[in-house]
């Protein structure tokens, strides 16, 4: 669901997702651009799941960040595609004694904090617009995300989170409810987005 007008939303610290619910946007992933989470996890199951994607003109996610069916009960194991349908990057691990954390993905790799992750990007780029909670494996997101910023290709080179506190974010998504709805707010176009599965819910956290 889509509004773009009426009342300011109520922002909170974290949307939260049941594994069901997902965000579906208009927001490209611009050319050589990047994706800041300041914070993610606290998820419910510990398989894999979707995070983020966007797809190409076939529908096919070309670009975002998983869980891969290799997770296990100790470790988050990522696979991720940057205008590739396959994996660029696979079985990076994060252990899920961390609750949460600030994940990034660039042109050139991915990671959390200071930890770095290269891969060489591919060249089937994305089309559509930003997707959130679901993606490159069938289960949907189970855990929290915080603010959410997308960055031009002048943030290209970062390769930590402290690394984009140069840069300015084309869009700053911030978790909010709105008309009484839970979803996201585009700061800069002053646009809501709302859960775009037929069931699911989504709901707020501080």
């Amino acid at each position: 669901m889509v509004r773009d007008t009426a009342p300011a939303p109520i922002f909170h610290a974290r949307l939260v997702f049941d594994g069901v619910a997902h965000i579906v946007t208009d927001i490209p992933l611009p050319t050589d651009g990047s994706v800041r989470f300041y914070s993610i996890g606290r998820e419910t199951q510990k398989v894999g799941q979707a995070m983020f994607c966007a797809r190409n003109a076939s529908n096919t996610a070309v670009a975002g960040v998983a869980l891969s069916t290799s997770t296990t009960s100790t470790n988050r194991v990522f696979l991720v595609r940057n205008a590739s349908t396959s994996a660029v990057s696979n079985n990076k691990t994060f252990a899920f004694t961390y609750e949460s954390y600030s994940l990034f993905m660039t042109p050139y790799g991915f990671g959390w904090g200071t930890t770095f992750n290269s891969y060489t990007k591919g060249s089937s780029a994305p089309t559509q617009g930003l997707e959130f909670g679901q993606g490159m494996v069938s289960q949907k997101f189970t855990g929290q995300m915080g603010r959410i910023y997308i960055y031009g290709d002048d943030a290209k080179n970062c390769q930590s989170t402290t690394d984009f506190n140069s840069y300015t974010p084309l869009y700053n998504l911030r978790p909010c409810t709105y008309l009484g709805e839970a979803g996201l707010w585009c700061v800069e176009t002053g646009r809501f987005y709302g859960n775009s599965n037929n069931s699911g819910t989504l709901s707020v956290a501080d």
